[in-house]
């Protein structure tokens, strides 16, 4: 039988569409195990999941580049918030991207509906910046919160339709709804997010978590890429805009915000360099001068220097500048901040002027520079494990340093020997209330 052009499209035509039926049948497990980039992991992960999540976690532990991993774990414990403490774990204990995705998805507090508890003051009545205390901005009432919810449905979300307004769920469908459109959060979109986050009861945790998403992945302060330091300041300057008509709304957000990017940036920095603060806005300096203290004294041969000579060992280090541009990997091991050196607060320091201290912390801030980073050395040798003894902190006292760096020092210093600090005196009421132990309120 001789064969015509028309019967070989023919037999093509079938072919391929059998092959498209291969495709669409495929075991879910087996497309996502032939994937080869994230972009195709991410489209066969969710029905995997579904199928077999043991082969998923497999999937995920053998992908070798840890940014490609915790892309993949983050997607899933967005989408099974029941399990995403156990995803998260796949990432391994003492990386980035197991303790970001611990940090924003491991909420077992609202996913078992339980209403949150609204942030009292920090400990012991601490009344600084707190991640939990980002104020909600006052947008009106409406058009806000017609403007979340058509902001929910653009992502998918049905909150009002699934909730009916009952909470916590509807509120927990905002924040998730937030943090999913942060993660692929285009320029001129930071409102829409801050709009679902406003409408949430869950509104100042959402502001924290949505921040971290919306920054672009810091590199090494040593090492500054451009194009990440140049999208970092893009959504600096959409987060001023955006709250342009509450200073001072706008001043904690953007402090936190410059808090967490740069403390990040130099912690998987090799070196202390001065980048940044070339590279950076003002408002970011002072969350530079901490991050590189902490990051100089996480040399173990740096700790035996004095107060003094960390000072200036700091300062000279943060004037090299390097220029270089080579992204970090991120696995690299951290300097872990999670001690409150601020316990308590007496009456005459609550109009002390403060600053975030590397995101979950605080720390009292100056303008002068040199007093700025003086208090910085301080409350990074506070965060070392252990920490510096407490005559470190108490040479300070009675000296001629400023009142708010005698003050921190006689702060720490009075948590890790009360008795010795009791035994000193200053001619500042608010360092001498600290050392006779009068922190709380």
């Amino acid at each position: 039988m001789v064969r015509t052009a028309s019967d070989c499209g023919l037999r093509s035509i079938l072919f391929l569409m059998a092959l498209l039926q291969i495709g669409c049948t495929q075991d879910p497990v087996a497309a996502l195990e032939a994937c080869a980039d994230d972009d195709c992991r991410l489209v066969h992960i969710d029905a995997a999941f579904q199928q077999h999540p043991e082969s998923v976690e497999q999937v995920v532990r053998a992908v070798s580049n840890s940014i490609s991993a915790a892309t993949l774990a983050e997607h899933l414990a967005s989408q099974n918030p029941e399990e995403a403490r156990a995803i998260c774990d796949w990432l391994g204990p003492k990386t980035v991207g197991h303790q970001r995705c611990r940090r924003i998805y491991d909420r077992p507090h609202l996913i078992a509906g339980e209403q949150l508890k609204k942030p009292g003051p920090a400990p012991a009545g601490t009344r600084g910046p707190r991640s939990a205390d980002l104020p909600r901005p006052d947008w009106g009432d409406p058009p806000w919160l017609k403007a979340a919810e058509r902001a929910a449905h653009r992502e998918g979300g049905t909150c009002w339709d699934t909730h009916r307004g009952e909470e916590p769920g509807y509120s927990e469908c905002l924040f998730q709804a937030a943090e999913r459109r942060a993660r692929r959060l285009k320029d001129g979109e930071l409102g829409d997010v801050y709009l679902l986050c406003a409408a949430s009861q869950f509104a100042p945790m959402c502001f924290a978590h949505v921040l971290q998403f919306a920054a672009p992945a810091p590199p090494a302060a040593d090492r500054p890429d451009p194009a990440a330091v140049t999208r970092a300041r893009a959504v600096a300057d959409e987060l001023t805009e955006l709250l342009a008509s509450e200073p001072g709304v706008q001043a904690v957000h953007l402090d936190r915000y410059w808090a967490v990017w740069v403390y990040s940036s130099f912690r998987i920095a090799d070196e202390v360099t001065g980048d940044l603060l070339t590279l950076l806005p003002s408002p970011a300096h002072p969350h530079i001068r901490a991050a590189a203290a902490l990051r100089f004294l996480a040399a173990p041969a740096n700790r035996g220097l004095t107060f003094h000579q960390l000072v200036k060992s700091v300062q000279e280090r943060l004037l090299v500048r390097t220029g270089a541009a080579d992204p970090a990997d991120p696995s690299t091991p951290l300097v872990n901040i999670r001690k409150e050196r601020w316990l308590g607060v007496h009456p005459l320091e609550r109009e002390i002027p403060s600053t975030f201290l590397m995101g979950p912390g605080r720390r009292a801030s100056a303008q002068d520079t040199k007093v700025d980073l003086q208090i910085a050395v301080l409350e990074a040798a506070g965060q070392c494990d252990p920490p510096l003894p407490a005559a470190f902190f108490l040479g300070v006292v009675g000296g001629q340093e400023s009142e708010l760096v005698r003050w921190t020092g006689a702060r720490i210093g009075a948590q890790l020997d009360p008795a010795a600090a009791r035994g000193m005196t200053d001619a500042s009421a608010l360092v001498t209330a600290r050392l006779a132990g009068k922190g709380g309120p």
